[in-house]
């Protein structure tokens, strides 16, 4: 094993109510009656609602002794590969299975445990050896919205919707549903452009069973005078492009464009009766 594994923030705040809500920050420290937070919600207001909630962490996900059937190994070079995205840079962790030590570590071989995933990330993992690994993360739905934080340059993200279809099994969140592009607020919203060297870029990924290939796919928001929608570097509308739940895309918010840090407000989950 390597060193003690560090400290982490363990839990954060989310508004629950209001223009806000679904906004989060993390609690830095607390005593009886304050909570310290790493950013500033006083946009909530004073009676705003709130939950408290706990990060999802490495073990959580994957299982503190590797229940969801990862390879393990004693160094990244021989083992599959999960990594977290933040800013921009990744995190790389396995599962070390070494005599004497049995748990998630980093590459450079500290203890990872306990690593949260926050809401914002998606994770990619880098499966190494044949075969496919499947398996399942329960939890409670979240039926309100979501307020991600965007960055400048790539963005690996997380779609924290739990129900990919209605109960006719049409689609409930596509592109054109996603609110990525927010013509009522520009400032919160991809940059639109009438190609993709001058808009925001959405990259999605789809596996080929068939073939066992994963393809890329490149989509953007059209404005231009004739045009409003999601469309692919061909130019074919796209505006029913399903980002599936349980699974992550990229975002690359152009540095030549805006470049500024956006939040994407995800649109509360529709809940069946």
């Amino acid at each position: 094993g390597g060193a003690t594994e560090p400290a982490y923030i363990a839990y954060y705040v989310e508004i629950t109510d209001g223009a806000e809500a679904g906004a989060w920050a993390n609690i830095t420290a607390s005593d009886d009656d304050t909570l310290t937070l790493d950013r500033d919600l006083s946009a909530a207001g004073g009676t705003a609602k709130f939950a408290i909630r706990k990060h999802v962490t490495i073990g959580d996900l994957f299982g503190y002794a590797n229940e969801a059937g990862l390879d393990p190994g004693d160094q990244a070079a021989s083992a599959d590969e999960v990594s977290l995205f933040s800013n921009g840079l990744s995190q790389v962790f396995f599962y070390d299975d070494t005599a004497g030590f049995e748990g998630w570590i980093d590459a450079a071989f500290n203890e990872r445990q306990n690593t949260p995933i926050e809401p914002q990330q998606a994770v990619y993992v880098q499966r190494k050896v044949a075969g496919n690994v499947s398996f399942t993360r329960a939890g409670h739905v979240k039926t309100g919205p979501t307020k991600l934080d965007i960055n400048a340059g790539y963005n690996a993200l997380a779609n924290p919707r739990a129900v990919g279809s209605d109960d006719n099994d049409a689609p409930v969140f596509t592109l054109g549903t996603s609110g990525l592009f927010n013509a009522a607020d520009t400032v919160n919203s991809v940059d639109p452009g009438d190609s993709p060297a001058v808009a925001d870029e959405i990259i999605v990924n789809e596996y080929d069973a068939n073939t066992d290939i994963v393809s890329f796919f490149v989509y953007f928001y059209d404005d231009t005078v004739d045009f409003e929608g999601w469309i692919n570097a061909a130019f074919e509308v796209k505006d029913d492009v399903v980002l599936d739940n349980g699974k992550g895309f990229l975002l690359n918010r152009k540095a030549n464009l805006t470049g500024t840090p956006f939040v994407w407000t995800v649109p509360a989950e529709v809940i069946a009766d």
